[in-house]
């Protein structure tokens, strides 16, 4: 799912710049490293409940995230595991970010590993809720809190945004689309991709993103870890891009999934 993909942490122009890293690993976020090991156990629980969502998605037999979607397509044609084809897709995402200039963090490349194995162990104990309408819809429900739930956790670590959501906000600073219009062209293209090659697209594709989602994104998207993301530098950074980042976060605010749905997930 779109853990896919992730909320998606959108570095406000007016932080301190002090932890900046180099020229020569600009693409690169700082990481901090007295944290660091407390900032792992936490992000794999939220890996662990963004994964766990993306298996309650596909076993509802509902529909799912976009990007999940293109993910359950691909395996279809080459044979893999859905974690595994999430990890695929994931790696391609952000190396088409990467190429885009934009830098990531720790957490970003965490985000396709994770996701993808532990998406894997929960499909193999869930069972497949097919034609069994109150099991599809009690997993559509759950897919819903418990990805709340993780996107809550990896916006707390604050360790990069997930690939699906930094090429989203990529392609916004190349293009000079607002941020809303370039995660919409990139989720219909995606969904399209990945129903004209057999994905499974349904009722939850459209419920996740609208009247379910939306209701439990604020709290989580307003708190104080999303206001304190890693910070850019002004003397790298023209007018515009700083901008397109400042609109950023405030669109993504009432709309932060995991990349992102994945979901990522950014």
């Amino acid at each position: 799912m779109t853990a896919n993909d992730a909320p998606e942490l959108i570095p406000p122009a007016n932080e301190r710049t002090s932890e900046l890293p180099n020229e020569s690993a600009a693409w690169l976020k700082p990481v901090r490293w007295q944290t660091f090991p407390r900032d792992f156990v936490v992000i794999q629980i939220g890996f662990a409940l963004f994964a766990l969502a993306i298996a309650f998605l596909i076993q509802s037999q509902l529909g799912t995230s976009p990007w999940v979607v293109l993910e359950v397509a691909v395996i279809k044609y080459i044979p893999i595991t859905p974690g595994q084809s999430g990890i695929l897709t994931g790696a391609v995402v952000l190396l088409l970010a990467l190429a885009l200039r934009e830098p990531v963090g720790w957490g970003t490349v965490g985000n396709i590993i994770c996701i993808g194995l532990w998406e894997d162990v929960a499909l193999y104990y869930l069972p497949n809720m097919k034609d069994n309408l109150p099991g599809q819809v009690l997993y559509l429900v759950l897919a819903v809190l418990v990805m709340a739930g993780a996107t809550a956790i990896y916006i707390g670590v604050n360790a990069g945004a997930g690939p699906r959501d930094s090429l989203m906000i990529a392609v916004a600073r190349a293009t000079g689309l607002s941020v809303r219009v370039a995660r919409a062209g990139i989720e219909i293209a995606v969904v399209t991709s990945g129903w004209l090659l057999g994905g499974p697209v349904g009722i939850g594709t459209w419920l996740l993103h609208w009247p379910l989602g939306r209701p439990f994104k604020p709290p989580f998207a307003s708190s104080k870890s999303v206001r304190s993301t890693p910070p850019i530098n002004p003397a790298r950074a023209n007018t515009r891009t700083i901008n397109l980042r400042r609109r950023a976060q405030q669109a993504l605010k009432p709309a932060s999934h995991a990349e992102t749905h994945r979901v990522a997930i950014g």
